[in-house]
């Protein structure tokens, strides 16, 4: 079987565009980026992508060690993920996937409502859980994101998605087979700002106790690797910091058309 997947891989390059054997421009084996587009090396795309997965797994466990709520830390209903600065998903931590998936639309609703002029700056937190705005699930999966700065510009978003036990509504749990409205489901979180330059905004949400821990440990885990993420900066610059994703993206890409391509040879 592994013979046949490399002679389909064969034939795939050398039916590609331009096609004498050789991979095509983007491909896994250069690491080059579109053009208009920073270039990067596959070393260089495989220490950031490292990076940020360790930043993604830093979060996953620091959520999971300081919540309170079982479903959490035992079940583990949660996600975690970085963003680059325009909301694309650039690495994720454990949990479930389908979580993941939520937080990269929930980070780009976030931007679009808070697009004026100093509506994010460091230090500020944000919360949705409303499908509307961004929430995609329920009410009870609460994301929490924090965007990371190098110097005035964002280069990136963490963020953490989990099932809060309860956000108030027609019944314990908030989760009632005779809702007909969202509003018998519990409080909405249309994307709003929880914590405004490192300081909390009064008191956003009032309501169980393990729910106020959820909020804690989400608020914590975020901040806690917005922290870490911000030190890969340094090492790389905010540039490349910054474009990274787009090589990675192109390079992950390329494998996978390879992958398919050999596959449908074989």
């Amino acid at each position: 079987m592994l013979d046949q997947v490399s002679r389909g891989r064969a034939r795939a390059k050398a039916k590609a565009p331009g096609g004498n054997g050789k991979a095509r421009p983007g491909g896994p084996r250069t690491g080059k980026a579109p053009a208009g587009r920073t270039k990067f090396d596959p070393i260089t795309i495989e220490i950031i992508q490292s990076a940020l997965q360790a930043v993604s797994d830093e979060m996953f466990a620091a959520m999971r060690k300081t919540a309170m709520s079982a479903i959490i830390y035992e079940v583990l209903d949660m996600g975690t993920g970085l963003t680059d600065a325009s909301g694309e998903l650039t690495s994720s931590g454990q949990g479930i996937p389908a979580f993941v998936g939520v937080l990269d639309k929930a980070v780009k609703f976030i931007l679009k409502k808070h697009a004026g002029a100093n509506a994010i700056e460091p230090g500020d937190v944000f919360m949705t859980n409303d499908p509307y705005y961004g929430g995609v699930t329920h009410l009870n999966d609460v994301v929490v994101a924090m965007p990371v700065f190098a110097g005035k510009e964002i280069v990136a978003w963490t963020a953490v998605i989990a099932h809060w036990n309860d956000v108030g509504g027609m019944v314990p749990g908030s989760m009632s087979t005779d809702a007909i409205e969202i509003y018998q489901e519990g409080i909405r979180l249309p994307a709003v700002k929880l914590i405004s330059r490192g300081e909390p905004i009064g008191a956003r949400i009032v309501g169980p106790l393990v729910s106020g821990l959820s909020k804690c440990a989400g608020r914590g885990a975020v901040k806690v690797t917005t922290a870490s993420a911000r030190a890969i900066i340094p090492g790389c610059g905010p540039m490349t910091s910054a474009s990274a994703p787009d090589g990675m993206s192109t390079a992950i890409t390329a494998q996978w058309l390879a992958f398919i391509i050999a596959i449908a040879s074989a």
